[in-house]
């Protein structure tokens, strides 16, 4: 079977506390992928989810479904999906940050101005961006990524 690399764009949706619920979507994520062997990471910030996962096709395929109909996502858009023949993530059943996190330098690369608007990163750079965030966040230690490892 083909091992795929998903990156997609949500906005959380209208009531969802996101506190409260982003910890809910980690933890049901680390429970569903690790029996599933999908691994990924997840970027949030108030308006905004993004996600890379990485899996075999059927896996992803259904899972990606899912989170298109899970009613705490709005406006779902694929970025990219393709074939991989080595994991970015394999390390996180799913790791995730708020992209609050970012430093002004890594933005910088990836954009202009230190208001990055993910929503402009194509797949490949997308995957970059979320490589590195995670990378730097591990370097730092921060707490709240350590907690869902």
């Amino acid at each position: 079977m083909a091992l795929v690399q998903l990156s997609y764009f949500s906005r959380p949706a209208e009531g969802v506390n996101l506190k409260q619920d982003v910890k809910s979507i980690v933890n049901t994520a680390r429970r569903r992928n690790r029996e599933n062997w999908v691994t990924g990471f997840l970027m949030f910030r108030h308006d905004l989810f993004t996600q890379v996962l990485e899996g075999q096709r059927e896996v992803v395929s259904q899972l990606f479904q899912r989170i298109c109909t899970d009613p705490r996502h709005e406006g779902v858009v694929l970025v990219g999906c393709e074939t991989i023949r080595k994991r970015r993530f394999a390390e996180w059943s799913m790791g995730f940050l708020s992209l609050q996190e970012a430093n002004r330098e890594l933005i910088l690369r990836y954009g202009e101005s230190p208001h990055l608007d993910l929503r402009q990163l194509d797949h490949r750079s997308l995957v970059e961006f979320a490589a590195e965030f995670s990378a730097a966040a591990v370097d730092r230690a921060l707490p709240e990524l350590l907690e869902v490892r």
